[in-house]
């Protein structure tokens, strides 16, 4: 994690109504964006969604929303556009990627078009999730639909 990195202040702020994930930059999926890049409507700016809670099913996701460097997208973008014949170096991209995003500023709650439902800022009592999204949704409760406000 980059503490220098931060969200655009038209993502960070509560006004957010979409967050929609174009095909490239989907970097995980399962049955919809599980961890992804979201750009900026109004500036381009990125940001980098990584998903904490899907208990409806999958309907509304809940993520968490943290800063990206633009530059660091593109990188990713190029690394992976090379392609390669070691198999596990997407992961391996998708991992630094993810590594170079800031501390998550966002819980956000996104349905299945990419309208955001739910925003709010991200708690200062709650720690970055250090975990894998796997792990997450394996261990899922109410603690997240209930701090957006879906709970």
């Amino acid at each position: 994690m980059n503490p220098a990195i931060s969200l655009c202040a038209h993502l960070a702020g509560d006004d957010v109504t979409t967050l929609p994930v174009a095909p490239d930059d989907a970097l995980e999926w399962h049955d919809g964006p599980v961890v992804a890049v979201v750009r900026c409507g109004v500036c381009g700016s990125a940001g980098l969604l990584d998903l904490l809670d899907w208990t409806d099913g999958g309907r509304t996701r809940v993520y968490a929303l943290a800063g990206i460097d633009a530059a660091a997208v593109a990188l990713y973008l190029r690394n992976v556009a090379r392609g390669s014949c070691d198999l596990a170096r997407r992961q391996r991209e998708v991992e630094a990627l993810v590594a170079s995003a800031g501390p998550p500023e966002r819980i956000v709650a996104r349905d299945a078009v990419g309208d955001v439902v739910k925003s709010v800022a991200w708690p200062a009592d709650v720690a970055p999730p250090g975990d894998t999204w796997q792990e997450r949704v394996r261990r899922a409760g109410p603690e997240w639909r209930r701090r957006v406000g879906l709970a």
